[in-house]
């Protein structure tokens, strides 16, 4: 996920910006066809093909979007905290001098100005106490009025717009971690196939839709490699090799996957392993028993067991493991692909034909699909 993002960014579009325009239209409630439309809405409307690792990115950048706006949220709710324990600390205070003095001047405790339309959850947490303080604070009201009547203030109104800005902000708290559920869910070999363009071109070989995810991410890795050395898209590289592969009658994987030399490497190891096995064996052997023949022969299985370990890590540094290319019959056989399998016997007895026709049975069975 860290390569996806490190690419995706890199790119000449934001994805963070595209991800946070998609989930702010939609109030952040988020599913997998809406995300499928919004992004194919996006790559239409601006001309742009999304790559495989912007793709790949969608899901964590969306984590980061809804993360930030929930990050958002919860700074306003303790802004809202603050605001109404500062209220409540001063009726609190008022109150107290009330039952101590008897007579207060409610202007040595509240100050109203211009400023305090902008902290109506203040204003309403301070107007609730005010009013369980009585004819004291008539002439805090009577300045307060004269501020809103100023600005054209109802108070009704700023209230009802307060209550009105919390339920929707709740709802967004919950759109947000119904969100977070969706996107944790999401298939990310749907959204290859249902967004992205290059996917469309490779799925135009007659093999490609058949093949096991892994396979499908070579060739993709492949793909993203190879156009990125040549300048251009991977849509406009996906083209090139789908037109290629057609006028030649061959599959795509001809011109995605480097023919490894296989047989040179294996020659090589099997080189390295031999003559590091005999090399370490014939000098350990002149400190163990003699003949030095015998001790040279009794320590070439351990010596050679403990090179191959070696050499295979040190090879798997230079050589990365490749997963072979191959068709996915997960869900059966289909019939452009059926074959049929000769079993050769002899019969030499009826015991025999009978063994044998209970065999196919078993192997009929074993394989029996729709």
């Amino acid at each position: 996920n860290k390569e996806a993002c490190k690419h995706a960014f890199n790119k000449r579009i934001d994805l963070y910006a595209v991800m946070k325009k998609i989930l702010v239209r939609n109030k952040f409630k988020i599913d997998m066809n809406t995300l499928i439309t919004d992004l194919n809405k996006y790559q239409d409307n601006y001309e742009h093909q999304f790559t495989y690792h912007e793709i790949n990115a969608v899901g964590v950048v969306s984590y980061l979007v809804l993360i930030d706006e929930l990050v958002e949220l919860c700074e306003r709710e303790q802004q809202r905290l603050n605001e109404i324990k500062a209220a409540d600390l001063l009726i609190e205070n008022i109150n107290i001098d009330v039952k101590k003095y008897h007579e207060v001047d409610i202007n040595d405790y509240i100050t109203i100005s211009d400023d305090i339309v902008n902290r109506p959850i203040y204003l309403e947490r301070l107007n609730a106490g005010l009013k369980e303080l009585g004819q004291i604070s008539n002439d805090i009201f009577k300045q307060l009025g004269v501020i809103l009547d100023k600005a054209h203030i109802n108070l009704n109104n700023l209230f009802e717009s307060v209550y009105q800005k919390i339920a929707n902000e709740n709802l967004l708290v919950a759109n947000i971690f119904t969100s977070v559920n969706k996107i944790n869910a999401l298939k990310i070999e749907t959204l290859y196939r249902k967004v992205s363009k290059t996917e469309y071109v490779l799925r135009m070989d007659s093999y490609y839709g058949q093949m096991t995810v892994e396979t499908k991410e070579l060739y993709r890795n492949a793909v993203s490699v190879k156009a990125r050395k040549k300048g251009i898209s991977e849509y406009e590289y996906a083209k090139e090799v789908i037109a290629q592969a057609t006028k030649e009658n061959e599959h795509i994987g001809k011109y995605l996957l480097k023919k490894e030399k296989v047989k040179l490497r294996a020659y090589i190891y099997v080189g390295v392993v031999a003559i590091l096995t005999f090399t370490l064996s014939y000098l350990l052997s002149a400190y163990l028993i003699k003949p030095r023949i015998i001790s040279f022969l009794l320590l070439l299985i351990p010596v050679s067991e403990i090179v191959i370990q070696l050499t295979t890590r040190f090879w798997n540094k230079i050589y990365h493991p490749v997963p072979i290319p191959k068709l996915d019959f997960s869900d059966g056989i289909p019939k452009s692909s059926a074959a049929m399998t000769v079993i050769v016997t002899i019969v030499k007895s009826a015991e025999k034909v009978e063994k044998m026709f209970d065999t196919l049975e078993s192997y009929y069975l074993a394989n029996k699909s729709d």
